[in-house]
C-alpha cells in the first residue's frame, strides 16, 4: 500500500468522523427531547457526546479495517452499533454535565432511536450512490 492511498483513507476517515459527530450530536439532541431514556440540557452536551460516539465508532471501524474484519449483515451491524452507542452514552453521562441517561435500558433505547433515525436519513444517500455507480458503470466502454 502506498502512502498516498493511506493518507486518502485517513483523510476520508477524519471527514467521516467529523460528519458523524455533527449528525450524532443533532440526533442525540433530538432524541433527548423525545424522552426516550436520554436527557440533554442543550446542544453543548449533545455535541460532546456526539464527538465521543464518532471517535469511538471511527476507532472501531479503523481497527476492524486493519484486521480485515467485515460484518456482512446490516442487522448485526445495527445491533453492535446500538450496544456500542448505549455503552458510550452511559460513559458520557458520567463525565458530561447536562447529559443524563436512565440506566442501560434507557441508553439502549436512546441508542436504537439514534441508529434508526440515522439509518432512515441514510436511505436517500444510498440510493444516490447506487444511481451514480450505475451511471458510471454504464458510461464505461464495453469490450
Amino acid at each position: 500500500m502506498t502512502t498516498e492511498s493511506n493518507s486518502f483513507n485517513i483523510t476520508g476517515l477524519v471527514i467521516a468522523v467529523l460528519l458523524t459527530a455533527l449528525l450524532s450530536s443533532i440526533l442525540i439532541w433530538v432524541v433527548g427531547m423525545l424522552g426516550l431514556g436520554l436527557e440533554v440540557d442543550g446542544f453543548g452536551p449533545a455535541l460532546i457526546a456526539g464527538i465521543a460516539i464518532a471517535l469511538v465508532g471511527g476507532m472501531i471501524t479503523w481497527l476492524m479495517s486493519l484486521r480485515e474484519i467485515k460484518i456482512g449483515s446490516e442487522i448485526v451491524r445495527f445491533i453492535i452499533n446500538a450496544f456500542m452507542g448505549a455503552v458510550v452514552l452511559l460513559i458520557c453521562a458520567r463525565f458530561i454535565p447536562g447529559l443524563t441517561v436512565d440506566g442501560f435500558a434507557g441508553a439502549l433505547l436512546a441508542s436504537i432511536a439514534i441508529g434508526a433515525i440515522s439509518w432512515l436519513l441514510s436511505l436517500p444517500l444510498k440510493r444516490i450512490n447506487r444511481a451514480a455507480a450505475r451511471e458510471q458503470q454504464d458510461a464505461e466502454p464495453r469490450p
